[in-house]
């Protein structure tokens, strides 16, 4: 029997408003996946002590963040590139 597993696709998003603009949308397009949405409260890009050497870090660092706060696996997302 096959193992039948979630498919999610996270947004990292600056705000709510941002989540509560693109969910709606998004729903639409992505229909057959969970949309999860990890808001960092403004540009990860210009916080203090992102640069670009470790800007790919801190985006690393948010999305095991969304997966331990929403109890997900690796394995769960879905992966796509735009």
């Amino acid at each position: 029997m096959n193992k039948i597993t979630k498919k999610v696709v996270l947004f990292i998003v600056e705000g709510p408003t941002d989540e509560t603009t693109l969910k709606p949308l998004l729903k639409k397009i992505i229909n057959d996946k969970k949309i999860f949405f990890k808001i960092v409260r403004g540009d990860i890009t210009s916080q203090r002590g992102i640069y670009r050497r470790n800007a790919i870090n801190k985006v690393n660092t948010l999305i095991e963040d969304a997966l331990n706060e929403d109890h997900l696996f690796k394995d769960d997302f879905f992966v796509f590139s735009i």
